[in-house]
């Protein structure tokens, strides 16, 4: 962290129809933050516990090397974990369909030029996962089989309620119909059906049951409570009482924010965003930005909103 210098915020928000207030933002994510990682274990341990009636030898099994998790749609029904390796990403899906589960890497959030890949367990206890690439409209609604497969499933299981897959892929696979996974933004699609493929690829239409979520998968892993953080300065840069009406389509907002006196040299060691849980879909993505007025005698100039850029 440098001393005395400032920052920029500039946030980007796409509405949804809503007029919620910002001003419980930080209160919100506190909440947020303690039960994440908790819903997300207990929701697996909900897994194992059927499990262990019908797999006594695979019940017990270590999350730790999943660095990254993310929950894709807002009724948690599809949990998506990831790791980095060198120049491979491992991903783990949990979802709570007995049938197929789509998940695709897409520039702009439509399944047209995605990247994707399908996977289900079928009746006899068969893990299947295809390497697909979504097409045109006008080609069909349903994706395409890569002529390269660039994916490797490595587990597949399934209970009485989710269907659990593990694959891996490299993050450039130089093949055209995959897309490469770098530390951009990406915006994950997924899909989910409850029932399987008739055949090998007979391929039944999702429906409604889509959607997508904007990931940086190769951030710093989540933040989890524990003393540590008991040795650590914090600095929250968030905005207060700012309201999304309903008549606004697209904004942005900036503010100038004083960074705080330190009198040595310190580090920044990690970094999330604050965003409430009624807020997620309003905000499609943060810009912060140094900046330093040598000689500034006037620290009013920190305390003031910048104009609505266009």
């Amino acid at each position: 962290m440098i001393i005395n210098k400032a920052f920029i915020i500039c946030v980007l928000a796409f509405l949804v129809r809503t007029s919620n207030a910002l001003e419980d933002l930080l209160e919100q994510y506190v909440k947020h933050a303690k039960t994440k990682e908790n819903g997300a274990n207990r929701k697996l341990n909900n897994f194992v516990s059927v499990r262990d009636r019908r797999d006594e030898s695979d019940s017990n099994e270590d999350l730790s090397q999943w660095t990254h998790w993310e929950y894709l749609d807002d009724e948690k029904n599809i949990l998506l974990r990831w790791q980095t390796r060198h120049q491979e990403i491992l991903f783990r899906v949990e979802a709570r369909t007995l049938g197929y589960v789509g998940i695709g890497f897409s520039p702009n959030g439509d399944m047209e030029g995605a990247d994707i890949t399908i996977g289900w367990v079928d009746d006899s206890g068969k893990a299947i996962l295809l390497d697909c690439h979504g097409v045109s409209k006008n080609q069909g609604s349903l994706p395409v089989k890569d002529e390269h497969d660039n994916y490797t499933l490595m587990k597949g299981i399934q209970n009485d309620t989710h269907t659990i897959l593990e694959f891996r892929r490299a993050l450039d696979t130089c093949d055209t119909e995959d897309f490469v996974l770098s530390g951009d933004t990406v915006r994950v699609i997924w899909a989910l059906h409850d029932k399987d493929p008739r055949h090998d690829f007979d391929m039944i239409y999702h429906g409604e049951n889509r959607g997508s979520q904007s990931l940086h998968l190769f951030g710093p892993p989540p933040v989890t409570q524990n003393e540590d953080l008991m040795y650590l300065r914090t600095w929250d840069v968030t905005l207060k009482n700012f309201e999304v009406r309903n008549t606004m389509n697209t904004i942005y907002w900036c503010k100038v924010f004083k960074a705080p006196t330190l009198q040595q040299k310190h580090h920044i060691i990690g970094f999330e965003p604050i965003i409430g849980k009624n807020h997620t879909k309003s905000v499609h993505h943060m810009l912060l930005h140094e900046c330093e007025i040598n000689g500034l005698e006037n620290t009013a100039v920190w305390e003031q909103y910048g104009k609505e850029p266009h």
